[in-house]
């Protein structure tokens, strides 16, 4: 009796943030994952001249520009599969959801904030799993 096995591919995403703890993100292929950045601030942040991004090596995952999303330099690989949650992004959330994880997704992935002196970085791994 033979059974035919589908082999599963878990991702795992490493954190690594001055003055934070590493996090650990998981998910499978297909699935929705959250790339965790927030940043402490005492009030709302004024974000009507930034220029905030996330980036995997010089590939451009995901632009706000100016307090909103600005997609028209995205990647192809990325449209409609990368989000922040934008109601919380004046509150510090900058948080990106990546829908749809592919194996390509493999990478270092880096939410520079210079203005607010934070630097995200996001190792992602693969393993089969028969």
């Amino acid at each position: 009796d033979i059974h035919q096995v589908s082999p599963s591919i878990l991702i795992l995403l490493s954190a690594f943030c001055p003055g934070e703890p590493d996090t650990t993100c998981q998910a499978f292929v297909g699935e929705t994952v959250i790339l965790p950045c927030n940043v402490t601030s005492s009030g709302e942040l004024d974000l009507s001249n930034s220029k905030l991004y996330w980036q995997k090596e010089s590939v451009l995952v995901h632009f706000f520009h100016n307090g909103a999303d600005s997609l028209d330099y995205q990647d192809m690989n990325y449209h409609d599969r990368t989000s922040l949650f934008l109601d919380e992004v004046k509150h510090g959330n900058f948080s990106l959801q990546l829908s749809n994880v592919r194996l390509d997704d493999t990478a270092v992935y880096t939410f520079p904030l210079s203005c607010l002196e934070v630097f995200k970085e996001y190792e992602v791994k693969f393993w089969m799993d028969f």
